[in-house]
Formats: C-alpha cells, structure tokens, sequence
C-alpha cells in the first residue's frame, strides 16, 4: 500500500500551482512511504531490510509530475518526496507513481490515484 498515494493537487484559475512556494501560504505536499501487508499482516519496516527491494517508477515524460530525470528511483528510506508542475496543463497526463516490491521471492505492485484539478 502507498501511504499518501490518493493526493489532489489543486491549480487557481490562471493554472498557478496552490502547492507552490510562491503563493503566501501553500498547500502541503505529503511524501509518499509504504506499508506492506503479507498474508493479512503488516511487516515492519525493520523486517523489510534484508533481501527487499524496493523500487519506485516515476513518469519523467507527459506528466504534472516534476519528480527529475530518472525513472526508477531505488528506496532505501521508505520515503519519496513527491514535486509537481508549477503550472496546469491539461494535456499532460502521464501521472501514476509505481510502487515496485521484491519480498520472500514475490513481486508486489501498486499504483498512486492522484488527481490534478484546476
């Protein structure tokens, strides 16, 4: 499960980012972690340290995303800040976030649902 993968970031009418550090007081943009559920179970993040792998997918291209130019970041805190477009564009909609888990030989993987409204 990603943990803060269900955001909306929200544009003003002119399509200026609210999330924006320019704007007096901007609206907060929460890193994404993750919990992994195993057979109905919570692991611990100390149980994931030996033999995970943890891989997040970021689209670099037909985004509102602003995340760089890599597309497979390798997670080794269980954060990943996330950072978007400072101005709407309605065109660009390349926009999910993988989460990519390796655990006890299984591949595990979900997806963010974030939303872009002006």
């Amino acid at each position: 499960m990603i943990n803060h993968g269900d955001q909306t970031f929200l544009y003003n009418e002119e399509g200026a980012s609210l999330h924006s550090n320019a704007i007096d007081e901007p609206y907060q943009l929460f890193d994404l972690s993750y919990t992994l559920y195993y057979n109905g179970n919570e692991i611990k993040q100390e149980d994931l340290q030996n033999g995970t792998t943890v891989t997040w997918k970021v689209p670099i291209e037909n985004t509102m995303l602003d995340m760089g130019s890599n597309e497979y970041i390798t997670d080794t805190e269980n954060n990943l800040p996330i950072g978007i477009k400072n101005t709407y564009d309605n065109s660009l909609s390349n926009n999910d976030i993988y989460l990519i888990m390796q655990y006890k030989d299984q591949t595990f993987i979900t997806k963010t649902n974030f939303t872009f409204s002006k």
